[in-house]
């Protein structure tokens, strides 16, 4: 396990700490599970941490207790609530830097994303035609029919074959953008919340139905990361179905 750091601890109130008491709450943001449950016993913690049961008692203590000096008042500056009598907390506010963290590593995957994608730009053509139309056989998923749609296949698909195309998404110049099989599960792993497949369903009807509100070529990828990203902070899916985040 581990847990991502944010430089605005430096600014927080736990800085006012010893140093013993910041340790020990940089332990417990590590070994919190993905809603901030630290479901252990004292004497288990302090054996992890490898510190006297007395000054993790006094840790908790203090967690528990309202800080004046927090930026989050929410629940009076408390930076644990107990989920049972015995032991066992809940870090409060964890799944607001959870999802900045998650938010900040699809967006720095984006940024790497597309500085590939630019150099691949320049690459030299496949062959010597600017463009051309492919036809590409593909099933209708609402009517289970076979259709033959032209794709314009410009430089930047770079050869990239009829097999290895999900959909194309019509762009700005009435051009078809391809998106590969490769993007959708490297989409799925970005955004686990979220039916990959049909959200770029959606995203195709949406351009084809909006055609003065379509993307470019340089602009379809965030155009693409920006639907994905509000898809999945509506919801995680389970067997296929949404269920609410709580």
């Amino acid at each position: 396990m581990y847990g991502k750091l944010y430089d605005t601890i430096f600014g927080s109130s736990i800085m006012e700490e010893d140093v013993e008491i910041r340790y020990i709450w940089m332990c417990m943001l590590a070994v919190a599970d993905r809603d901030g449950f630290v479901d252990q016993t004292i004497p288990a913690l302090a054996r992890r941490f490898n510190i006297a049961e007395d000054l993790m008692n006094k840790s908790i203590e203090i967690f528990l207790s309202p800080d004046p000096s927090s930026r989050t008042q929410d629940h009076a500056g408390k930076r644990l609530e107990p989920i049972r009598e015995s032991f066992g907390w809940k870090i409060i506010n964890y799944e607001k830097y959870r999802d900045m963290k998650n938010e900040d590593e699809r967006r720095e995957y984006m940024k790497t994303y597309m500085r590939t994608y630019r150099k691949s730009l320049k690459k030299p053509p496949v062959n010597n035609c600017k463009q051309q139309l492919t036809k590409l056989a593909y099933t209708d998923t609402d009517t289970d029919t076979d259709t033959e749609v032209l794709i314009a296949q410009s430089d930047d698909t770079h050869g990239v074959s009829e097999d290895e195309i999900f959909l194309t998404i019509s762009l700005n110049d009435n051009s078809e953008y391809p998106i590969t099989k490769t993007q959708v599960k490297e989409f799925q792993k970005l955004y686990p919340s979220v039916v990959i497949e049909q959200a770029f369903r959606d995203i195709k009807g949406w351009n084809l139905s909006n055609p003065k509100r379509r993307k470019t070529k340089s602009g379809i990828l965030r155009h693409i990361n920006s639907w994905l990203s509000k898809e999945q902070n509506k919801g995680r899916v389970t067997n296929g179905e949404k269920e609410k985040v709580w």
